[in-house]
């Protein structure tokens, strides 16, 4: 009988795959991990099946199981634990995920049939079937301390234990307990050794450990000082202390400041005070020299101007008269200059009377524009509720020719002549800006030009009488000396602002005439 090509074929083909299958090497097994391995691998959620060996000490009916490895009790959970037992030695292949702190084993597999290290552990269903059992149902295994309560005997001492997941009651039964227990600290790591059991009560049940002999329980382990709650304290402390520094830190600095700031302030304050001083020292020193001379000056002027007027009415000789009229000309010239002097120095007399300053520049309108030139412009802005003031008109007038004259001069090409007047209350602080000020009311007159400026080295010299900027033989340097004079004499101050490119403005100041109030206060029936 001949046999198939083709069914020979199929046998040699199929005993070839089997030789070839047989000969495959069997899948990499899961590697054997570390506990710190472990932990790592359930921080990262890693989905790669691990194995862990240990000994199983804790069963639960929820098909749990905590196996010791090392001194760690690893938890875990799966469908495949239904033939190991308390104390035995298994493999466990899980996925490892972090569970509430603690390193979890899901989809466990187990493998039993390994040496058993301790009988299976009883179970019991009333407390006093456990002096019935016997020594070789000891376990051991070793578990973190939660708690642990104190009685007044020494033989109801209870402890409270965290092994792998799980919460286990611990009770030392033994003389000398209270004085073994009283030295143990929360967190430390205990070796325990004793009769495991569960114990079920009315439908509950507990896990429970009993200790009978002082050498049932060994520290391991105590933690110390650095745990990480303490550690979170300390630091939020101290980040409490550098906190209140820093804001100390920072108050402190502001407060420094602010008395620097005052003090330079103050410091600066007393050295524009100390300049003003000295300059109205100055000045009033200048001034009754110049006083002085030119009130002795102006009585040889009136000899000379009234004998050259009665020479010139008596003299007949014609050719004679135009020197006389010369001789008479210049002597009212130099009258006109000991007016300015006597100004300078506040001894000329004068007719204080009330005045409406808005009116009186408005009165001098035609006189100011004869005296600038057509390409100056002229503006005016006049506070329509400008208070009353005291002085002399003439004076006054004579302030604003001069300011007029000084800003034609700044303006030799085009620019603007600006006047105008506001009420102006004046602090302490604020009268501190002006020469010869108090605090007070008064009415300011603003003179502002856009000429050429100032420089600020000649700021400190404009008030001095025969100073000038002007060419020889077309100033005097009397204008402002007068004008500091004019306005000190009535009780005013003075101010000046210039820049080089930008012009000049002069606040005169005059004090508030309230004279009127007086009668009108008086005639208020008293009630």
């Amino acid at each position: 009988m001949k046999i198939p090509h083709r069914i020979i074929s199929a046998v040699l083909l199929a005993m070839a795959c089997a030789g070839f299958a047989w000969g495959i090497p069997p899948g990499p097994r899961p590697p054997l991990v570390s506990w710190r391995r472990l932990q790592i691998l359930a921080v990262q959620k890693s989905k790669s099946p691990v194995r862990v060996q240990g000994i199983v000490t804790l069963l639960q009916p929820w098909n749990a199981v905590v196996i010791q490895a090392g001194h760690h009790g690893i938890y875990g959970t799966g469908a495949q634990l239904q033939n190991i037992h308390l104390c035995q030695q298994v493999t466990l292949t899980g996925i490892p995920i972090l569970y509430r702190s603690t390193v979890l084993l899901r989809h466990l597999m187990a493998r039993p049939g390994l040496q058993s290290l301790c009988p299976r552990p009883i179970l019991i269903h009333h407390a006093r079937e456990l002096n019935q059992s016997q020594v070789d149902l000891r376990v051991r295994l070793v578990a973190r301390l939660l708690s642990f309560e104190r009685n007044d005997t020494d033989r109801a001492q209870f402890l409270d234990v965290l092994l792998g997941h799980t919460s286990i009651e611990v009770e030392a039964a033994y003389p000398g307990a209270r004085q073994q227990l009283s030295g143990l600290r929360l967190g430390s790591l205990l070796r325990l050794t004793g009769i495991y059991y569960t114990h079920f009560t009315d439908g509950a049940w507990m896990i429970q450990l009993e200790l009978a002999r002082p050498g049932d329980l060994q520290v391991v382990q105590v933690p110390g000082w650095w745990t990480m709650r303490r550690l979170i304290w300390a630091g939020a402390g101290l980040l409490v202390i550098l906190f209140l520094i820093a804001v100390w830190n920072l108050t402190l600095r502001r407060q420094v400041r602010w008395y620097i700031r005052n003090l330079k302030l103050q410091h600066d304050n007393e050295v524009q005070l100390e300049q003003q001083l000295a300059q109205a020292k100055r000045l009033e020193a200048v001034g009754r020299l110049a006083g002085g001379v030119a009130h002795d000056f102006n009585n040889l002027l009136t000899v000379i101007l009234g004998h050259a007027e009665l020479l010139r009415m008596q003299c007949e000789d014609v050719r004679l008269h135009p020197a006389l009229d010369q001789i008479v000309d210049a002597g009212r010239s130099a009258a006109r200059l000991t007016t300015q002097l006597l100004a300078y120095g506040r001894q000329q007399k004068a007719g204080m009377t009330a005045l409406d300053l808005n009116r009186l520049i408005q009165g001098m309108q035609n006189i100011l524009r004869s005296l600038l030139p057509e390409f100056i412009q002229i503006s005016y802005t006049l506070d329509p509720g400008l208070w009353p003031v005291r002085a002399d008109a003439g004076q006054l007038e004579q302030v604003l020719m001069n300011l007029a004259a000084n800003a034609r001069d700044a303006m030799p090409k085009a620019g603007e002549f600006k006047l105008s007047t506001m009420n102006l209350p004046l602090s302490a602080e604020e009268a501190a800006d002006y020469m010869h000020a108090r605090p007070g009311h008064y009415v300011c007159l603003s003179v502002s030009d856009t000429g050429t400026g100032r420089p600020p080295e000649i700021m400190g010299k404009i008030f001095d009488p025969f100073f000038t900027t002007k060419a020889p033989g077309k100033g005097t340097g009397l204008g402002l000396a007068s004008v500091h004079g004019i306005v000190v004499q009535n009780g005013g101050a003075l101010r000046v602002w210039s820049q080089p490119g930008r012009g000049t403005r002069f606040d005169v100041l005059l004090p508030r005439y309230q004279a009127a109030a007086a009668p009108a206060a008086a005639a208020v029936p008293a009630g």
